[in-house]
């Protein structure tokens, strides 16, 4: 069972990849989109803090961040209070492209998960938070 379940997992983020064209496109990543919302909703912030928003160790979000930096829809700022911190924010650009595209992902994510009817989206939405928490438990500990 949990072998078909892991199946599914990498399965669906595959499918849901094809349908968002991002690699014909040229258009961000779902986690890059993610970063960009993250960085729009705070005003900026460091890699520190994007790390511990995303989960991962700050190396990967230093890899993940310089695509951002080098299609122009984000760019390093020293901040205006401490210098040593440099916070990452979001560019004219980047600020275009995330208003184009976090709704259109998030329409298309809502039309799919409308064919669920609302007692699977609350079993769904359920599992969902009870893998979140398990997943932020071990992190805790680690």
């Amino acid at each position: 069972m949990e072998e078909n379940i892991i199946s599914l997992i990498f399965s669906l983020g595959r499918l849901v990849r094809e349908h968002t064209d991002e690699e014909k496109t040229g258009a961000p990543s779902f986690i890059h989109l993610e970063m960009m919302k993250r960085i729009d909703d705070t005003h900026g912030l460091t890699m520190k803090d994007m790390a511990q928003f995303l989960c991962i160790k700050a190396p990967s979000v230093t890899y993940l961040m310089e695509d951002l930096v080098k299609s122009g829809n984000a760019k390093r700022e020293k901040d205006a209070n401490d210098r040593r911190l440099v916070k990452i924010v979001l560019t004219a650009k980047g600020k275009k492209t995330l208003d184009t595209l976090y709704p259109h992902r998030a329409d298309s994510l809502r039309k799919v998960l409308e064919q669920l009817g609302s007692p699977d989206q609350k079993k769904f939405v359920s599992i969902l938070e009870r893998i979140h928490e398990i997943y932020k438990q071990k992190i805790i500990k680690n």
